[in-house]
């Protein structure tokens, strides 16, 4: 049996189709593969000025990626520059995925002492002392919770 050029483009268009839904391959994948390198950079250093944008790119990377405490934590701080109520929600879930991570109980507990709550920001510069060999950081919080 013989098939005519028409025949045969259809089938092969077919399998072609058929081959790239049956792959995990989206067409979006090499502009995701970008986004996910500009967010490691991001994670990879602090961030700088904040502004709405770098807020929104920041919102980005925490979306592809959920799980990284170090990016969540300058997206964080990015919400406490701008004077973003977000900021103490973003450093709680930071301490949710890591209890260690002893700059996210200071910055947390600055916002709790300019709350007015000189109790639980004592509580975090506790926390953060405990987990820091000098930190510095955490005794000023201490001794402006007091």
């Amino acid at each position: 049996m013989m098939r005519t050029p028409t025949a045969r483009l259809a089938t092969s268009a077919a399998a072609v189709a058929m081959l790239v839904l049956s792959l995990p391959i989206r067409a979006d994948d090499a502009a995701e593969r970008r986004s996910t390198l500009d967010c490691m950079m991001r994670s990879a250093s602090a961030p700088g000025p904040a502004s709405p944008q770098l807020v929104a790119s920041y919102e980005r990377c925490r979306d592809l990626d959920p799980h990284d405490a170090v990016l969540l934590y300058d997206l964080a701080t990015l919400y406490e520059s701008l004077g973003d109520r977000r900021a103490e929600a973003a450093y709680r879930q930071v301490l949710a995925m890591d209890p260690a991570y002893a700059d996210a109980h200071v910055r947390l507990g600055w916002l709790r002492l300019k709350a007015g709550d000189a109790a639980a920001a004592r509580a975090e510069a506790a926390r953060a002392l405990a987990l820091t060999v000098n930190g510095a950081a955490a005794t000023e919080l201490w001794q402006a919770a007091r």
